[in-house]
């Protein structure tokens, strides 16, 4: 439902104040072997088509590739 609906949404987000920089992921099959990962900020949103199974990250977690061990030994030691 999200992916047919992120133009809208990805508008109205900025429409309420959300910075247009702000990082977005789109994972499609995550878990799966076949999982990829679209990474872009949030004002080219509504020009991507994202497509189910899909799960769409909005904010700086979008930012994390915690296949990354350097970014999850960050992330870890920030806490």
């Amino acid at each position: 439902m999200g992916t047919g609906r992120l133009a809208t949404i990805a508008t109205e987000l900025m429409a309420g104040g959300l910075d247009a920089s702000t990082p977005v992921a789109i994972v499609h099959n995550g878990t799966r072997d076949e999982q990829h990962v679209v990474r872009l900020q949030l004002h080219e949103a509504p020009f991507i088509q994202a497509s189910a199974p899909s799960v769409i990250v909005i904010g700086a977690v979008a930012d994390l590739d915690l296949r990354d061990p350097r970014q999850l030994a960050q992330l870890v030691n920030a806490r």
